[in-house]
């Protein structure tokens, strides 16, 4: 195989500890949501220890199966719902994360140490309701469903509706009945009203979402800082497909922007982000072999 980084100069020293950052679908998952075409190189980052870290709007349920099937459950931290929440190991870290994240809100669940940054479901949802309520939008979210329409609408299976209906900090909804010859307007002061409250509103795909102000990239730079005290020297690498995976891309070493034509990105790539023409499992596949392939 070519490697996708043969023009590049970058050098990964045999004493630096390499960590993943991955975006899942469209990504590491296909449209069937399987990793199969990655396998080749997922299973050369558990011959060398090199951890995958899952960076994904999905729920912690839907997650967990996910890393089930990778076989990695418990073993490998993990980011949920746009960084509302990082969930990492017990004991995986060998020193005290409450000493090196100053400030957040963290727990514990017998499992994992959780740190918790974005707002609770129960406001994000009321915030959705007010701010529909003030530019005279009738909105649906999705708790506001049974999970047999949400089968339905999305396709998923009756136990995978489920998982993704479990959320903790972000909702998604549909504006029921859009006109569409006033939709932008429309989309442009719900979402100053929601920003006003101190949320976001992200547009695109099959829902509109709903969440405390955008911490995917706090949570992946959380996680970085601690692999750090953790190895010392670390290289990151970040895959996505997306615009909104840009921000954390740009937080690794070296990011990867896979081929998405639903998802056309024309702007905000930095010198350390590389196309990819090949999409989904298939070019993080390809992504990764040419990372480890640099690793002397």
């Amino acid at each position: 195989m070519e490697t996708v980084l043969q023009n590049n100069t970058i050098e990964i020293p045999c004493d630096t500890q390499i960590i993943i950052f991955t975006d899942l679908d469209g990504t590491f998952l296909n449209d069937q949501y399987s990793f199969a075409e990655a396998g080749e190189a997922f299973s050369l980052t558990k011959e060398r220890e090199i951890p995958v870290v899952i960076v994904t709007s999905k729920t912690k349920l839907e997650v967990e199966k996910i890393q089930k099937d990778m076989g990695v459950w418990q073993k490998e931290p993990f980011i949920i719902e746009n960084g509302g929440a990082v969930y990492i190991p017990l004991n995986y870290f060998h020193f005290d994360i409450r000493q090196e994240v100053p400030g957040a809100k963290i727990s514990t669940d017998g499992k994992f140490i959780i740190v918790e940054l974005g707002k609770p479901y129960s406001e994000v949802r009321r915030v959705m309701k007010e701010a529909a309520l003030e530019v005279g939008l009738d909105v649906e979210g999705i708790g506001d469903i049974s999970p047999e329409q949400f089968s339905l609408d999305t396709g998923l299976t009756m136990e995978d509706a489920v998982r993704a209906q479990q959320r903790q900090y972000q909702e998604g909804f549909k504006i029921i009945n859009p006109n569409p010859l006033t939709i932008k307007e429309d989309e442009k002061r719900l979402k100053e009203a929601i920003e006003k409250r101190g949320f976001c509103l992200s547009i695109g795909g099959r829902y509109y979402q709903i969440m405390g102000s955008p911490a995917k990239v706090r949570a992946v730079e959380i996680l970085i800082n601690l692999y750090k005290k953790e190895y010392g020297n670390i290289f990151s690498v970040g895959l996505g497909d997306a615009p909104s995976d840009l921000d954390f891309m740009n937080e690794c070493d070296q990011g990867f922007l896979l081929n998405n034509p639903r998802k056309k990105v024309e702007e905000g790539l930095s010198e350390n982000i590389t196309r990819i023409d090949t999409s989904g499992p298939d070019g993080w596949n390809e992504a990764i072999i040419s990372v480890i392939k640099f690793h002397r």
